[in-house]
């Protein structure tokens, strides 16, 4: 069936950076978006190589991308005159995707950036440079090859799940992060607190306002102890720290949903 102008929707391509902590949220936006009446278009950008490196795979991207989703947008321009999806009337584009701001300009296109992290997050990202050039980011992790056997008859590792939906199982009594964004935002949708341990990029502020400013979590020092771990998830399972911090966290779960009503 044909869009007539009457029943003509709104129709908005979203374009999200291609790493998972980027994907999921523009997705979620994608869902809202639809219930809210609009036509939606995701670019997925084809078979890309999941093995990059995080560097190369923004050197890909700004040197290749550009034409690609020029033609999509083509592509949807014509499909629109055939009468088989609306015309496309704006993008939302992950703020990394900053080929998309000239493709909109060409096409005379709003668009509407996507920050998918926190303010504060986004703040820390304008002094990138020098917090780099300070050492003060840290890349490494190191785990014990025998960590699966060892920890066989106490606790289950997974090669995936869907976190969002574990963390609403009436089970889960905390949840150990490193305190990336949709993690952060999802623990708090589900009401859980956290046993945080950041490592880089947006992790270590999130871990501040988790632990500091809204008390919704506890930090594991960054000399990782067997004894200190086990105090901690005592703490945040049967203190009484851990039950005003689940008390903190369910009033956040309440407001979380009254926003997104």
């Amino acid at each position: 069936m044909g869009y007539s102008s009457a029943t003509r929707k709104p129709h908005a391509v979203l374009t999200p950076f291609p790493f998972q902590g980027h994907i999921n949220p523009l997705f979620q936006l994608a869902k809202l978006l639809h219930l809210r009446g609009f036509h939606t278009t995701s670019d997925g950008h084809g078979d890309a190589d999941v093995a990059q490196d995080i560097i190369s795979r923004c050197e890909s991207i700004r040197e290749h991308m550009f034409l690609p989703f020029y033609d999509l947008l083509v592509r949807l321009e014509d499909s629109s005159t055939k009468g088989l999806v609306p015309p496309v009337t704006c993008l939302v584009s992950d703020c990394a995707m900053s080929f998309t701001i000239q493709v909109a300009e060409e096409l005379s296109l709003p668009i509407v950036l996507f920050q998918p992290a926190s303010a504060c997050s986004l703040l820390s990202g304008l002094h990138f440079r020098a917090i780099f050039d300070k050492g003060l980011i840290q890349l490494k992790v190191i785990l014990s090859s025998e960590f699966v056997n060892e920890t066989s008859d106490r606790g289950l590792i997974a090669s995936w799940r869907p976190q969002e939906q574990v963390l609403n199982q009436t089970s889960i009594g905390g949840f150990l992060t490193h305190c990336g964004w949709n993690s952060t935002i999802e623990s708090i949708c589900a009401g859980v607190p956290m046993l945080c341990w950041p490592f880089y990029v947006d992790q270590p502020t999130n871990c501040i306002y988790i632990c500091n400013e809204w008390n919704i979590g506890v930090e594991i020092d960054t000399d990782v102890k067997r004894e200190e771990v086990e105090k901690l998830v005592n703490e945040l399972m049967v203190g009484e720290k851990g039950k005003k911090m689940r008390q903190k966290v369910t009033e956040l779960k309440k407001k979380a949903g009254q926003d997104t009503i």
